[in-house]
């Protein structure tokens, strides 16, 4: 598996659990503000709550699902991931940005180097190079110039071939 698709395969990781802490946070939110009203006598729709003011039994007992709700539904397992996954998000994030720089050291040198070799005239000589060498010859040889202009004019001859053959022939039922 590349750095990349382990980064992103971790970052899902810490995603669905904070998708996980977010929806346990918002039931034990809920359970709180449902205990908050039991204790203050608010009376919640649908009978959640008694409407007597003070800590009774319905109030203790409301405080305490609020309170264990979240180590029932593992909620600090949850957090030790989420943390372990985030942790292991920015060892691959650091470990990444490296291997960027490392490369795009490597990139660089790699032209320096090819830069180097061009100035200096070594390597393979290329097209402009072949083009330079064909210009001294033809100006120091009559027999190059003189071959270098007659394939000139054969690639010009096949190049109108069609429209001479055109011109050259008889008209057709389809002209």
């Amino acid at each position: 598996m590349s750095l990349t698709q382990e980064l992103s395969h971790e970052k899902q990781l810490v995603s669905d659990a904070t998708r996980k802490i977010g929806q346990i946070d918002a039931y034990i939110a809920k359970l709180r503000y449902q205990a908050r009203a039991e204790c203050d006598g608010i009376r919640l729709p649908g009978g959640q709550t008694t409407g007597l003011v003070g800590q009774g039994q319905n109030c203790d007992q409301d405080r305490a699902d609020y309170t264990d709700y979240g180590r029932l539904h593992g909620l600090p397992g949850l957090l030790a991931l989420q943390g372990k996954y985030q942790a292991k998000v920015g060892s691959l994030t650091q470990q990444l940005a490296e291997s960027e720089r490392g490369y795009g050291a490597a990139v660089q040198k790699a032209i320096s180097r090819e830069v180097d070799r061009w100035e200096q005239g070594t390597g393979k000589p290329g097209l402009l190079d072949e083009e330079k060498a064909l210009q001294a010859l033809s100006r120091q040889s009559s027999f190059v110039f003189s071959q270098q202009w007659l394939l000139r004019l054969l690639l010009i001859a096949l190049d109108t071939l069609p429209v001479l053959t055109k011109w050259f022939s008889k008209a057709t039922e389809y002209d």
